[in-house]
């Protein structure tokens, strides 16, 4: 190696890695700011400035976490019952997991759901809700047969 070549190569090195972290933070903002500006009037803070939907879609997620509830759970089930119970969504389609007989996600969001006030005949249940897409599309199946 040429005298000083090893100096030049761990610039060359830095330049590279300081290149690449500052276009990775660069897409990451520009990533984050193209999501905000999609989502820019769709996302609602106050109740009373949502639509009336006749479904609603509730994501599954773990009940427990260490056998101890999950904090988001029982944070999407609270926040389906409110707008149920506010008039803002007519039925819930509850979607999540149940690739076994020992875990059971829409099941148990359906008991969460009833204990907060809905009534079963307003929940519907998708048990194949292993990705949100394939949730989605069946959302659209559910509110079209409500239709």
């Amino acid at each position: 190696m040429k005298p000083g070549g090893k100096r030049r190569w761990r610039q060359r090195m830095w330049f590279a890695f300081g290149t690449l972290s500052v276009g990775s933070i660069a897409f990451l903002w520009f990533s984050n700011r193209t999501v905000l500006a999609s989502a820019d009037g769709k996302i609602y803070t106050d109740l009373r400035a949502m639509p009336v939907e006749r479904v609603g879609l509730v994501l599954g997620t773990a009940p427990t976490i260490h056998d101890r509830p999950n904090p988001f759970f029982l944070g999407r089930m609270e926040a389906a019952a409110q707008l149920y119970r506010a008039g803002k969504v007519q039925k819930i389609l509850a979607s999540g997991d149940n690739h076994s007989a020992n875990y059971d996600e829409p099941t148990r969001m359906k008991t969460e759901l009833m204990n907060l006030g809905v009534p079963e005949q307003d929940i519907a249940l998708d048990y194949a809700g292993f990705r949100t897409f394939d949730s989605i599309v069946r959302a659209k199946k559910c509110l079209e047969s409500t239709g």
